[in-house]
């Protein structure tokens, strides 16, 4: 577990090679959290011989880039179905802000 504190280096560990261990640990973290897109109906007909290029299937809906509401967090928001119900109803998620907590440190943004 990464505490933060100095003897999480290991005592023979060299710096480059701790730099490279967090680099790491940084990599993977960000690869957890990455951005979901969460969607409305756009209120465009989109039928089913029509070109789907564009089209995003909702499961429940399908749209298009239109109906692009925010990007929430894959590993703090979503569970196997989508959006978990805490994050819709609980969570403030704005475009061009941060995904989650997480991803703000890994992006350094408030």
């Amino acid at each position: 577990m990464v505490t933060g504190k100095r003897d999480d280096m290991n005592a023979t560990e060299r710096p480059e090679d701790a730099l490279r261990r967090y680099a790491g640990i940084l990599v993977r973290l960000g690869r957890l959290h990455r951005p979901y897109r969460v969607y409305q109906e756009c209120g465009h007909a989109h039928a089913d011989g029509e070109d789907r290029g564009g089209v995003i299937d909702c499961g429940d809906f399908v749209t298009c880039e239109e109906g692009f509401l925010y990007s929430a967090c894959r590993e703090c928001c979503t569970d196997a179905g989508g959006q978990t119900e805490a994050c819709a109803d609980g969570h403030r998620h704005q475009i061009g802000g941060s995904i989650c907590p997480t991803a703000a440190i890994l992006d350094e943004t408030p």
